[in-house]
């Protein structure tokens, strides 16, 4: 990546923040500049993803994964754009993506998010309350994230007909966004997934 800085977003004369919109293409004529920019990619993917413009956050970030092929973060956010372009379903390549990014990066929170989600979505349910279950070890119990994911494991364990069991807990430090899946015999969500990063770090 160059590091260059994505381009600074100045105020109207009126003070006013411009509309997200207007940002999302100042920044999009910027990359056009520096399409180097690794971090600059990453940032118009996700401004898209916030306006609603999923295939061209998926075209923005498959850029980023041009240039940075193995950066855990790339891999994850890639196979997050890919699988919103096929209706939240993350069989074939963003199950590949992720798979790539765990084996650079095996404690990378996000894909081990999304891992079992893949399990999720394939009916695996006793394997993806497994997978869920060895990350929220790793989360800060009193987080919201944590408290989302035990739901989700509570739901697998719950399809895959497996009692109900207390989840061990250990603390970390994680963010989260959100992937908008299809959850099999219901209707889309949104999803609570930890930011690109490592639990270790």
């Amino acid at each position: 990546a160059s590091g260059q800085a994505p381009a600074a977003v100045h105020p109207s004369p009126g003070g006013e923040m411009p509309p997200l919109e207007v940002m999302v293409e100042r920044l999009a004529d910027k990359m056009d500049q520096n399409p180097d920019d690794l971090e600059g990619w990453m940032m118009l993917g996700r401004t898209y993803f916030a306006v609603g413009q999923p295939e061209r956050a998926r075209y923005a970030l498959e850029k980023a994964y041009g240039l940075e092929p193995e950066n855990p973060d790339v891999l994850v956010a890639y196979a997050e754009a890919v699988a919103a372009s096929q209706d939240s379903e993350l069989a074939g390549r963003p199950a590949e993506l992720i798979q790539a990014a765990l084996k650079i990066d095996p404690e990378h929170s996000s894909a081990r998010w999304l891992e079992g989600l893949v399990s999720f979505q394939a009916t695996e349910y006793a394997r993806a309350a497994e997978q869920w279950g060895a990350l929220v070890a790793t989360f800060d119990p009193a987080d919201e994230e944590a408290d989302e994911l035990r739901r989700y494991i509570a739901e697998a364990r719950k399809r895959a007909g497996m009692e109900s069991e207390p989840t061990p807990k250990a603390p970390a430090s994680v963010a989260k966004t959100t992937l908008a899946v299809e959850v099999p015999g219901g209707s889309s969500t949104a999803a609570a997934a930890p930011d690109q990063q490592s639990a270790s770090e």
